[in-house]
């Protein structure tokens, strides 16, 4: 029988995060990128890149000794900064050799019914267009397309059978968490970086590559020429500045706008 201590004790090692080893064949998990951009990785954490990147989502390799493996797929996304905040502006998908892109206010009206042997379909029945690929009873990749200012959401439901060896910007399965290219792992990752290793190289590209890899836009950075009468509304009640364009805020201090922007303060 269990002391009061062992048991609390137990109690106190169940509510810890685990460490992440990787995910097996029989597990069942999402991730996805959604707008701002937010990225949820397979095993679990959110991270956030508000920069400018053509990237991996998820890179997986059919296994030729794997005879039930017949799944080949790259998923690449790029993120455009759009001042305090970055937007999904493209999605390219590659299945089986099989590629789609997903374009803002594009005519899908010629889209295939498959894709690389799974079932592909257009929801336009919603407040948004969803695109769905059918990879097995509730596993699937869904494209939503919220609109030319926010962009594309994408999220992947999957298991090991379907996604085991994949990598990217949606993490390791195999390992867990995130790795490089190389299956370093990173650990807190500064998220700039991260993108850098997961930039889509030219030979493999799905689409014409837009964007270097660079990192959020610096509040303050990018203020247009001032009114001519009146200063611009940078401050809000707590202090902090709001960027110009899109009224999204930022993490600086008004006492932060650079020195050749006097005018701000």
């Amino acid at each position: 029988m269990l002391s009061i201590v062992s048991f609390v004790q137990l109690m106190l090692l169940a509510s810890l995060p685990s460490i992440s080893n990787g995910l097996d064949l029989y597990d069942e998990k999402t991730c996805g990128a959604h707008p701002d951009p937010h990225f949820h990785i397979w095993d679990g954490p959110w991270y956030d890149y508000q920069g400018a990147c053509d990237l991996v989502l998820i890179k997986k390799i059919q296994d030729p000794l794997d005879p039930d493996d017949n799944l080949s797929l790259e998923l690449h996304i790029s993120t455009q900064k759009m001042g305090g905040y970055s937007k999904i502006s493209k999605v390219g998908l590659r299945i089986n050799s099989a590629e789609y892109v997903f374009e803002s206010s594009t005519d899908h009206s010629g889209m295939p019914p498959t894709l690389g042997g799974y079932p592909f379909t257009l929801d336009s029945t919603s407040s948004y267009p969803i695109f769905d690929v059918n990879l097995g009873p509730g596993y699937f990749i869904r494209i939503m397309e919220y609109s030319p200012t926010y962009g594309f959401s994408v999220q992947v439901n999957g298991n090991g059978a379907l996604f085991m060896n994949s990598e990217g910007m949606c993490g390791s399965w195999n390992a867990g968490g995130v790795a490089d290219r190389s299956g370093t792992p990173f650990t807190n990752p500064d998220t700039t970086t991260w993108a850098q290793h997961w930039q889509v190289q030219e030979s493999e590209k799905i689409y014409d590559l837009t964007a270097e890899c660079t990192g959020p836009a610096e509040c303050g950075k990018d203020f247009p020429d001032p009114p001519a009468e009146g200063k611009f509304p940078c401050q809000r009640e707590d202090g902090h500045l709001r960027t110009l364009n899109d009224e999204k805020d930022c993490d600086k201090s008004c006492n932060d706008i650079p020195a050749e922007y006097p005018e701000l303060r």
